[in-house]
C-alpha cells in the first residue's frame, strides 16, 4: 500500500468511515499475525492477539502519532509483552510460515541454504534479535520504524541486527560449512 493511500485510509478510519477501517484491518492483520505467530506458542494464540491489536489500533486511532506501521506493531509488541506479563508461557517458538521461505529464496540460490535450515537458525536468535530480523526482512521496515516499534535507538537497532545477522552466519556455518566471506 502506497503512503499515501494509507494515509487517506487513517484520516478517514478516525471519522469512523466503516470501508477505511475494513481495509486498514485487512492490509494490517496478516502482518500482525505474522508478527504474533513469532512471539506465540500456537496459531490460535497469535490468532487472537492479532484480533486484539487490531481493536487497540481502532480504539486508539484519535491518539496516534508518528509513522502508521511502526506505531500498529509497537501495541502488537505491547500486546504480547502483556500476554507474556499475564501467565502465558511460550512454549515453543513457531516462526511465521513464510518467514524461512522469505528469507531464504535469494541465499538458496546463491548458496544452497534450505528453508527449514534458516528457520532453524532464526530461532535460535534472541526474541529481540528475532523481532528486528523479522521487522526488517519480512515487514520492510528501516531502522528508525523498528525503533519505534521496539522502543530503542535506531542505533540500537542497527547493532541488534548486526548481531542477529551474524549470529545466523555462525549457526548456518555450523548447520551446513557456509562460512563467513574474507
Amino acid at each position: 500500500m502506497e503512503p499515501a493511500e494509507l494515509d487517506n485510509l487513517v484520516t478517514a478510519a478516525r471519522t469512523g468511515d466503516p470501508e477505511a477501517i475494513a481495509r486498514l484491518c485487512e492490509h494490517f492483520y496478516p502482518k500482525v499475525f505474522r508478527f504474533m505467530l513469532n512471539r506465540m506458542p500456537s496459531r490460535e494464540d497469535a490468532e487472537d492477539l492479532a484480533g486484539d491489536t487490531c481493536l487497540r489500533v481502532l480504539r486508539s486511532l484519535p491518539e496516534q502519532k508518528g509513522y502508521f506501521p511502526a506505531w500498529v506493531f509497537r501495541i502488537a509488541a505491547n500486546i504480547a509483552i502483556d500476554t507474556h506479563r499475564h501467565g502465558r508461557e511460550r512454549r515453543e517458538l513457531q516462526m511465521p510460515e513464510n518467514t524461512g521461505e522469505t528469507l531464504a529464496e535469494e541465499r538458496e540460490k546463491e548458496s544452497g541454504i534450505l528453508p527449514h535450515q534458516l528457520a532453524r537458525a532464526v530461532k535460535a536468535l534472541t526474541a529481540e534479535q528475532r523481532d528486528v530480523i523479522h521487522l526488517r526482512f519480512v515487514e520492510g521496515f528501516n531502522a528508525g520504524e523498528i525503533a519505534q516499534v521496539l522502543g530503542k535507538s535506531a542505533g540500537a537497532v542497527r547493532a541488534l541486527q548486526f548481531r542477529a545477522l551474524e549470529s545466523l552466519r555462525e549457526a548456518l556455518a555450523t548447520q551446513i560449512g557456509v562460512g563467513h566471506e574474507p
